[in-house]
């Protein structure tokens, strides 16, 4: 069984946690995640060419929240409040918070 197949242990924690804090919350702790391996891969491993595309892919992730806040028609204030939500379960890196325009 694949470890993502649908009915898995791990489909439904994926899920109990995108019903929890939202879809672009979870999105954004996957940039978070993605930055934090490329950093860790430039310091300790300096393997440049994976860290340069786990910065991608976390970029890509950061765009993909952000784009999903916009679409359920949230300003800053909504945005800043399902932040909140997601801030209470982990410790987002300061370039990971939304951008007022």
């Amino acid at each position: 069984m694949a470890y993502f197949e649908e009915n898995s242990e791990a489909m439904a924690s994926l899920e109990q946690m995108v019903d929890q804090v939202g879809m672009a919350n979870v999105l954004y702790a996957l940039a978070h995640i993605a930055r934090e391996k490329a950093n860790h891969l430039r310091s300790n491993w300096q393997g440049r060419e994976a860290a340069v595309i786990w910065d991608r892919d976390g970029a890509r992730c950061e765009q993909l929240a952000t784009r999903v806040w916009v679409a359920q028609g949230l300003r800053l204030r909504g945005a800043v409040n399902a932040l909140g939500r997601w801030r209470k379960s982990c410790s987002p890196s300061p370039r990971l918070s939304p951008r007022s325009s």
